[in-house]
């Protein structure tokens, strides 16, 4: 189970081979491979450090730049040891259940989707505590720290403002949403009802997503939604509106064609998502056995075809830095 670093410099394709990859770097650690298990989501701070989250374990990793970026250590939780625990002090301390999404600030504090604790987490400084939500209560309701309910997290990221996005499913009464946190509040943007409508203004009654199961944010402050279920990645703009941005949902890979790339594309488990500083978007297709970048009209081009490589690894879940490295997470 490897994390491949890819320098991207014109990223006009990857060269993989039976050790996995050419000209780039391979990150592979014992550790690693004992202790991850998809799903798996990452994500890098500004210092370029990678954050490792492994939902099964209820764990988190780091591998950090000051070791030239090949040393990984255990950053939050016990591995496979399951609960609801803050620490003060040491953030091996502290238990989560089933985290599912994790994300940095600007000043470097991480935010952990602790999906099965229906919470979201702060871990900075060795101090795990809760952000938002309240531990072992599932809900949906809007307000601020006191009064704010989630269903399952399924993923969060910021905007450049700071604004936080959260997606989230509610088994219990078939919803899917988006929400997002800023001021000390939580408010519902858009999604409802499980269902899968385009082009249509960001609502809390109409039904919008599925499993929105990853997410990240361009320059433009524009949020794209990896509907994993559904197969369509989406974009909701800020001023309130609903796109598809890729994909037609047949549920089988398709690259396409002209002139309507984005329509006529299709995606087989548009898992792990993200952006680059030129809004080109990377998705980690498992289904496929792709790692593809998106370009701003959506059409996807394949940079990395993994059924080229011995052993059966996919793609799961891809992170960049700021100096427009990626990490992908291979299984």
């Amino acid at each position: 189970m490897p994390i491949i670093k890819v320098r991207m410099g014109s990223m006009t394709g990857i060269n993989l081979t039976d050790a996995y990859i050419r000209d780039n770097t391979v990150i592979s650690d014992t550790a690693l491979s004992n202790s991850c298990c998809e799903p798996i989501k990452m994500c890098c701070d500004n210092s370029g450090d990678v954050y490792i989250l492994s939902t099964y374990t209820n764990s988190i990793f780091k591998i950090s730049q000051s070791n030239n970026g090949s040393g990984l250590s255990l950053l939050a939780g016990a591995v496979n040891v399951e609960g609801f625990v803050n620490s003060t002090k040491k953030a091996t301390d502290a238990r989560f259940n089933m985290p599912t999404g994790i994300c940095s600030d600007k000043n470097g504090v991480i935010y952990v989707a602790d999906a099965g604790n229906y919470v979201i987490r702060i871990i900075n400084d060795g101090a795990v505590s809760v952000y938002m939500g309240k531990p072992g209560v599932e809900g949906a309701d809007d307000g601020d720290r006191d009064h704010a309910t989630f269903g399952e997290i399924l993923d969060i990221c910021f905007d450049n403002s700071g604004t936080m996005f959260v997606s989230e499913l509610n088994k219990d009464n078939a919803t899917s949403r988006i929400r997002k946190i800023y001021g000390g509040r939580v408010i519902t943007w858009a999604g409802a009802a499980l269902g899968d409508a385009d082009d249509v203004q960001a609502s809390p009654t109409i039904p919008t997503f599925v499993v929105p199961f990853s997410m990240c944010v361009d320059k433009k402050g524009d949020l794209f939604v990896s509907d994993f279920v559904v197969g369509k990645i989406k974009r909701i703009v800020p001023r309130g509106w609903v796109y598809r941005y890729s994909g037609n949902g047949s549920g089988s890979f398709s690259f396409g064609s002209k002139p309507n790339w984005a329509y006529t594309c299709s995606y087989d488990a548009p898992y792990g998502i993200c952006v680059d500083s030129s809004n080109n978007l990377y998705v980690a297709d498992p289904g496929a056995g792709f790692l593809l970048r998106v370009d701003e009209t959506g059409r996807p081009r394949c940079i990395a075809n993994f059924n080229t490589v011995s052993g059966g690894i996919v793609p799961l879940a891809v992170t960049i830095n700021r100096s427009q490295e990626l990490y992908v997470y291979c299984d």
